[in-house]
C-alpha cells in the first residue's frame, strides 16, 4: 500500500481527536471519537478493504479501532475469495473471543 494512504488516514484520525470548534463533539470529524455507534459502523465499513486485499490498511484500521468487532461478513468475504493472508490477519487481530478455533483447542 502506498505510504500516502496511511498518511492521509493518520491525518484524518488525528483531526478527529482535536477539538476544532466550540461544538466539537457535534462536528463530523469528531464522530469517530465521540459516537461509539458511528465508530463501530465506520470500522465495519472500512474493513471492506478486505475485498481489495489491502492488508496494511486493514492492519491500520485494527490499530485505531481496538475495541471494535468485525462483522462475520468480512471473514466470509475473505474466505470466499481465497484470501488466506487476510484470514490470518483477522485471526491474529481476534480479541480472544474465538479461542475455540485455534489449532488443538477442541482437544482439551
Amino acid at each position: 500500500m502506498c505510504h500516502w494512504i496511511t498518511g492521509a488516514l493518520d491525518r484524518i484520525w488525528i483531526y478527529s481527536q482535536t477539538p476544532r470548534c466550540e461544538d466539537w463533539r457535534w462536528c463530523p470529524a469528531a464522530s469517530l471519537q465521540t459516537n461509539r455507534h458511528y465508530k463501530r459502523w465506520q470500522f465495519s465499513q472500512s474493513l471492506i478493504q478486505a475485498r481489495r486485499r489491502e492488508l496494511a490498511m486493514v492492519d491500520w484500521i485494527f490499530s485505531r479501532f481496538s475495541h471494535c468487532v468485525s462483522q462475520v461478513e468480512v471473514v466470509e468475504e475473505a474466505a470466499s475469495t481465497g484470501q488466506l493472508e487476510m484470514l490470518k490477519l483477522l485471526l491474529d487481530k481476534d480479541s480472544g473471543r474465538m479461542k475455540k478455533y485455534e489449532a488443538g483447542a477442541d482437544k482439551r
